[in-house]
């Protein structure tokens, strides 16, 4: 499914692919630690996709991939991922209101609470969803293109 989609880079396929297994095996614990950086290069990739600039450059002239939360708040998101997509990104992965998964991932900061909550079962389901969707759209327009 993850070699059909779109949205998947061909260099993370498998570590997609993975993540979407591990939910099915009901191992959301250890699903979340692969969902959200891989969620962080999904959105990295469709916004390069579409002419964003990913990237900032320090006072050194370093060139540094920005994180997700500056991500989900350019300009080019919304046009990107859609208003609800976009608000729905932000407030599970990237949001101190929300369980802000990425951060909590990243920083080793999730307890094993948060790791059997409901919240990276929401991310798997969020993962699997966009996967699927993309292969959807991806298949509309090729028969579109066909026609």
């Amino acid at each position: 499914m993850c070699d059909f989609s779109p949205l998947v880079p061909k260099s993370n396929v498998n570590l997609v692919a993975n993540a979407i297994w591990l939910g099915f095996e009901l191992d959301f614990s250890t699903a979340i630690h692969l969902i959200a950086p891989q969620i962080e290069n999904i959105v990295r990739e469709q916004l390069k996709k579409h002419g964003a600039h990913t990237t900032n450059i320090d006072k050194n002239g370093i060139e540094h991939e920005n994180g997700l939360s500056t991500l989900l708040d350019m300009q080019e998101a919304v046009a990107v991922f859609g208003q609800d997509k976009l608000f729905e990104l932000k407030a599970l992965f990237a949001n101190s209101i929300g369980p802000n998964l990425r951060n909590e991932v990243a920083h080793g900061l999730l307890t094993d609470s948060a790791a059997y909550s409901a919240s990276p079962v929401y991310a798997w389901w969020m993962l699997l969803r966009m996967v699927i969707h993309s292969i959807i759209v991806s298949s509309e327009e090729s028969n579109e293109a066909d026609n």
